[in-house]
């Protein structure tokens, strides 16, 4: 199955998905990674059944997002019954029932569970199952489908009440709708890590988009450090994940890169190639607003907003031109310290520390110290000669 969230606001509606795929037999991934880029084990589950790191479920067209839990092929095609019937001028509703109807054993066919968010005077969100009594229905609130257990199902929804009041404090636009997708992947993220959700059909990298009344906006590139107590020394990876409407590539550290494409996009292999290249180009400039930190050994996930930066007041990132592939991170005592919560292990959900740090500019004299001090952190990529979805071995 998968994990699909969609909530929305005054503004705007948010989906975000994970990238697994469930599948009966192991014959389409025999180069498949031991591990996902999120050190979750991935392969053959107990139930017989295969789980991996493969699939791209979010997919928009003519300024509507669609997410798909269930069955691939049956789903697929029925969003893309749906889409060329709005791109021809028909409305959402129209369309919907449209794709209905071309199916009379609908009910019958293999599971699916379709979420849509558009904007049509407010943000709206409609879900489609063909295994429940009323097919269609206008969602209001936050909107989970997939396989989730209930513990993540609570999880999700404690989080998503406090980002919610959060937001709700403060003046509108204050809080950007980057900002709040941004949370939400951070937090679905942490909890792989920590919780292992394969076993469900549920893992890899998090996806996410936002739908405005002005267009649909895919998420920002993140790029991921999976650590210890202690950034400097028990770092366990570097992952980056970029997306667009077609595809999305991860960049690891230590399994090769992938990159995936959505089963309803028209990539071509050169649309995958340039985001590949320009995936590594921007891992090796730290060309990225976001930097997230999660701790393995206590439940805190740190996002330091770097605005593009080389320095922030907790974070300054050490790039050397003479050294393609590389990428190194100068972790302040103070960052340390908030990834450790007092060195506190969690014991429930409720002890998941969260943090969005704004960016904070770094003092002339702490940027020239830490021009001179020891790199604390380097993380090396190396270039090798694999398959399509390789690209990256670690040497530390």
């Amino acid at each position: 199955m998968t994990y699909s969230v969609a909530w929305k606001t005054s503004t705007a509606a948010f989906i975000v998905t994970d990238s697994a795929v469930t599948t009966s037999n192991d014959h389409n991934h025999e180069n498949a990674n031991g591990t996902t880029s999120f050190c979750e084990r991935q392969g053959k589950l107990d139930s017989g059944n295969y789980v991996y790191e493969k699939a791209y479920k979010i997919f928009s067209k003519s300024n509507i997002a669609y997410s798909l839990a269930g069955d691939a092929n049956f789903g697929s095609e029925f969003i893309k019954d749906i889409a060329i019937r709005i791109e021809i001028g028909l409305d959402v509703e129209t369309s919907i029932n449209g794709a209905i109807e071309n199916y009379p054993d609908f009910k019958s066919k293999p599971s699916i569970e379709v979420t849509m968010a558009f904007y049509d005077e407010q943000p709206l969100i409609i879900t489609v199952k063909n295994k429940r009594s009323i097919f269609v229905k206008l969602e209001d609130g936050l909107v989970l489908t997939g396989s989730p257990t209930s513990e993540l199902k609570e999880y999700t929804s404690t989080f998503h009440n406090v980002f919610m009041e959060e937001y709700l404090k403060v003046p509108i636009r204050s809080v950007s709708d980057e900002e709040l997708l941004v949370k939400m992947i951070a937090l679905l993220q942490s909890y792989g890590i920590h919780n292992y959700t394969i076993g469900n059909g549920i893992g890899g990298a998090y996806t996410g988009l936002v739908v405005t009344s002005s267009d649909v906006e895919y998420q920002p590139d993140i790029c991921y450090l999976i650590s210890g107590e202690n950034p400097a020394f028990d770092s366990q990876k570097m992952a980056s994940v970029s997306a667009n409407e077609h595809s999305v590539c991860i960049i690891n550290t230590d399994i090769p890169d992938i990159v995936i494409s959505g089963k309803n996009s028209d990539a071509t292999d050169s649309c995958r190639s340039s985001l590949l290249e320009s995936s590594r180009n921007r891992f090796d400039n730290g060309e990225y607003k976001y930097f997230i930190f999660m701790n393995t050994f206590c439940h805190v996930v740190c996002i330091i907003n770097m605005n593009f930066n080389q320095n922030h007041l907790l974070l300054s990132l050490d790039i050397r031109e003479d050294k393609e592939g590389t990428l190194g991170l100068v972790v302040s005592d103070q960052l340390q310290r908030m990834l450790n919560d007092h060195f506190t292990v969690p014991t429930s959900i409720q002890d998941t520390t969260f943090r969005f740090i704004p960016f904070i500019p770094a003092p002339k004299a702490q940027i020239n110290s830490v021009r001179q001090e020891l790199k604390k952190l380097r993380v090396v990529r190396i270039p090798v000669m694999v398959n399509t979805d390789s690209g990256f071995i670690v040497n530390t």
